[in-house]
This record gives C-alpha cells, sequence and structure tokens, in this order.
C-alpha cells in the first residue's frame, strides 16, 4: 500500500538522520482515521472478505489516493465483482 509522508519526513530520511519518526498524529485526528479505515479495508481486500458495508459503514474513511494505481485497480476490480454477485 502506498503512502505519502509528511516532505520534511522525507528531508530527514534522504539527509541520513538517524533515531528520527515521522511526525505523530493524534488518535482523534482525521488523518489518521483516513489511515486506518484505508489500511483495514486493503486487509480485507486482499483477504477476499470485504463487504459492501467494510466500504460504507465500518470504514467511512478510507482514502483511494493513498493506494498506487495498481492497488486502485484492484480495488475498484474487486468492487466490481461484489455488485455483479449482489445483482445475481
Amino acid at each position: 500500500m502506498m503512502f505519502t509522508a509528511d516532505p520534511s519526513y522525507l528531508m530527514t530520511m534522504t539527509s541520513g538522520c538517524s533515531g528520527t519518526r515521522p511526525p505523530a498524529t493524534k488518535r482523534t485526528s482525521k488523518l489518521r482515521a483516513q489511515i486506518c479505515d484505508t489500511r483495514a479495508l486493503w486487509r480485507a481486500i486482499k483477504a477476499k472478505t470485504a463487504t459492501n458495508d467494510d466500504f460504507i459503514k465500518h470504514f467511512p474513511n478510507w482514502i483511494v489516493d493513498f493506494w498506487s494505481e495498481e492497488e486502485q485497480k484492484i480495488v475498484l476490480d474487486y468492487q466490481i465483482d461484489m455488485a455483479v454477485k449482489a445483482w445475481k
């Protein structure tokens, strides 16, 4: 899964500093909720256990931009498969 880090963190990584950590996000922050929901949904998709409720209710904060183009295609294909099965 692709994740874009804060530019200042990337600068620290490329400068060779050790012992640094990415900027922390508060447990209640919107970004943290987006990251957690996106990762949880991706795990469910990979395990082929994701449902329509996962996309809408269980992980409402998922963000498509956190995935690579290849991963986005996998997610779209999965959603299409779910829709086809639901219409049968």
